[in-house]
């Protein structure tokens, strides 16, 4: 199949996001190589696409464990963003949560926490507060306080993403069912269990909405549940 071949590329990239969505990231990893090497002999090594590519084979190396070069691209892929598409273009604040999200997975939570307020920031003034993409952030920077045990400023943070989440996607939608779970976790890891209960029990009956009951999620929930009632008995004892 010849390089300047849209069709190939096509079929390339239509196979290593399929092997991405089955969690195949060992086959998905190459095709998206081949990809990127493609898009930067055809497209130039600065076109938005091959910056596209780039960011993709990050992400992949990512979800990997091969958090070095998941780093190395996706900090080559931001410079090049700011500089070609500006420091306020969607793709490069895209990359900014990436890079926070990266951080934040190496235990980096001070890069991390700096990073995705950044984003916040920019994502807010020039994508708006109720932009799918400005949510995300939202919630990865609540989650973030959550993890380093700065609870206070954690809080208002999910809480408010939940209510934007809710008024646009709904409250049954994954990612608003996924802010319930993460402030659920939050009191629960801060041993307010008679407050987590009533978020936890929302998220387990959205989810089994839209999950089977034997699903992964549902049984974490339900333990979950059952937890909090244990941790609550005990302490009334």
């Amino acid at each position: 199949m010849s390089i300047n071949n849209p069709t190939t590329l096509h079929i390339l990239s239509s196979s290593a996001a399929m092997h991405e969505s089955l969690g195949n990231y060992d086959l998905a990893e190459p095709l998206t190589f081949e990809v990127m090497k493609m898009k930067k002999l055809v497209l130039g090594l600065d076109h938005p696409e091959t910056l596209r590519s780039m960011n993709n084979l990050a992400a992949i190396y990512a979800k990997s464990g091969k958090l070095s070069e998941a780093s190395v691209l996706h900090l080559e892929t931001l410079a090049k963003r700011k500089e070609i598409l500006g420091h306020n273009h969607p793709d490069t604040l895209s990359s900014m949560n990436n890079l926070g999200y990266l951080y934040d997975s190496q235990g980096k939570y001070a890069e991390a926490e700096k990073m995705y307020a950044d984003c916040l920031s920019k994502m807010e003034k020039y994508l708006g507060e109720f932009h799918s993409d400005t949510l995300m952030v939202l919630n990865n920077l609540g989650y973030l306080y959550k993890t380093q045990g700065k609870y206070k400023l954690a809080e208002p943070l999910l809480i408010s993403c939940i209510n934007k989440m809710t008024a646009t996607n709904g409250e049954n939608h994954p990612s608003t069912l996924n802010a319930v779970n993460n402030l659920a976790n939050l009191h629960e890891s801060n041993a307010k269990y008679a407050a987590a209960l009533p978020f936890y029990e929302k998220c387990l009956k959205g989810q089994q909405i839209i999950l089977p009951e034997n699903h992964p999620i549902i049984c974490s929930l339900q333990n979950r549940i059952n937890s909090c009632r244990s941790m609550m008995n005990m302490m009334n004892m």
